[in-house]
């Protein structure tokens, strides 16, 4: 009985690699790209509304507000791999093909990067890829206003000036 229990735990432990190649719980890949052959997703998060810094050239960004992906790739084991720039060229290759742009790439100490921007049906996305050979991260912002979750209540503020006299309201300072 041991020995099968020891055999059966040897013979599960040999496919955990297997599953750790699984894309990680609750991710997709967004909807304007597919993924590289070979890659799952090691990282994913999907944010309501969030701001990244787009590098468009040297020493400047541009900052996107708007719903967030932020996805990494990782190569799963035993298959071939892709360079960096061959990554950035899938990339750029498909949104020219839907007709979005190329608004800068660069190399960085060995990485490659590509900031891509896509305006479609009056929607703004704008991606940036960072890719070596064996991973790669994708940030997606699809520009949009936040929607406000929060609201000042002028009639409480009025209701407080008729029963004390008075108002606070915190955060504003005068010189």
């Amino acid at each position: 009985m041991k020995k099968f229990i020891g055999l059966l735990l040897l013979s599960i432990s040999g496919f955990a690699p297997l599953f750790a190649q699984d894309d990680t719980e609750g991710s997709k890949d967004p909807v304007l790209f597919t993924r590289m052959p070979g890659f799952y997703i090691y990282r994913y998060d999907d944010l309501q509304f969030d701001k990244y810094e787009f590098p468009v050239g040297p020493d400047k960004t541009k900052a996107v507000e708007g719903h967030s992906f932020y996805i990494v790739y990782w190569l799963k084991d035993n298959v071939q791999q892709p360079s960096a720039l061959q990554i950035i060229r899938n990339y750029t290759n498909a949104i020219k093909k839907i007709g979005g742009q190329l608004i800068y790439e660069y190399e960085d100490g060995g990485s490659q990067n590509v900031v891509l921007k896509l305006v479609k049906d009056g929607k703004e996305t704008w991606a940036y890829v960072y890719a070596t050979s064996n991973t790669y991260n994708l940030n997606i912002v699809e520009k949009e206003a936040m929607d406000q979750d929060v609201v000042a209540d002028a009639s409480s503020m009025a209701k407080s000036i008729a029963e004390t006299g008075k108002v606070a309201v915190y955060g504003i300072y005068f010189d």
